[in-house]
């Protein structure tokens, strides 16, 4: 990453190219899933970086929270390549790896703005991440209401935490509704491929009826479509107020990618 100072960004678009363009190997585009962030929870996080830290600053954090971000989703995906074929095989290990890769980077763009207290904040709250993780992991019996509740948290936990370092803690209310909808648009898209989290795995045995076959599943997939508006319309109602907060500017992206 480079030393020199990141400019004002000025649209999502522009933070999201910023954000790919660091990412541009060979091996991450051929290999690795798809976990990076969507222009618009760019956007959102370094806009309310800049309620209170200057351009260069919350540029570079709010690149660190993609890379963070996506590290944990990637992480997350690994579980879901669980099969001996050598494709996957090699897919996994390079998931792993990737987000090890992403680990390095978000410290990297933190580092480059001398930003200690950040480095302490993302570690700390990581961790706690993780240590969330693996007890909803272990906790096989856990019905999809209470996986949904954790999920909700977890995906907002490391943006909640940056909003209170800086004095924006008002925004964890809006931001909970928004990562988690972002989250199961994800979840979505992954149960159509044939790849089930523990949380749609839960879904599914809350609503299975004897055996699973397609057309159970097709029935269940539309069941979560109606769970995902519902979170779509808690993030309409963010967007809203973050829109009507900033005056308006570039709401195209946001409201592109939140309409179901």
């Amino acid at each position: 990453m480079s030393n020199t100072t990141l400019p004002v960004m000025r649209s999502a678009l522009e933070i999201k190219q910023r954000f790919e363009r660091i990412l541009q190997y060979d091996y991450l585009q051929g290999y690795i899933d798809n976990a990076r962030p969507d222009a618009d929870e760019l956007w959102l996080v370094y806009t309310i970086l800049t309620e209170s830290e200057p351009p260069d600053r919350a540029g570079a954090i709010t690149l660190a929270w993609g890379f963070a971000h996506a590290g944990l989703l990637v992480h997350d995906l690994v579980s879901l390549h669980n099969t001996n074929e050598e494709f996957a095989k090699k897919k996994r290990q390079l998931n792993v790896l990737a987000g090890d890769f992403y680990s390095a980077l978000y410290y990297q763009a933190l580092a480059r703005v001398h930003a200690v207290n950040m480095i302490e904040l993302f570690g700390s709250t990581l961790q706690e991440v993780y240590e969330k993780k693996i007890a909803s992991h272990l906790d096989k019996d856990n019905s999809f209401e209470t996986r949904l509740v954790q999920t909700e948290e977890i995906e907002a936990l490391l943006a909640v935490a940056i909003a209170k370092a800086i004095g924006q803690e008002g925004y964890e209310p809006l931001l909970r509704p928004f990562f988690l909808y972002k989250r199961l648009e994800k979840e979505k898209e992954n149960a159509k491929a044939g790849c089930l989290s523990p949380l749609i795995e839960a879904w599914t045995a809350e609503n299975r009826q004897g055996s699973f076959f397609k057309a159970e599943q097709q029935r269940q997939l539309e069941q979560l479509q109606e769970a995902v508006d519902k979170q779509n319309n808690k993030a309409t109602a963010f967007i809203k107020t973050f829109l009507e907060k900033q005056g308006g500017s570039d709401s195209g992206p946001i409201e592109r990618t939140t309409r179901s």
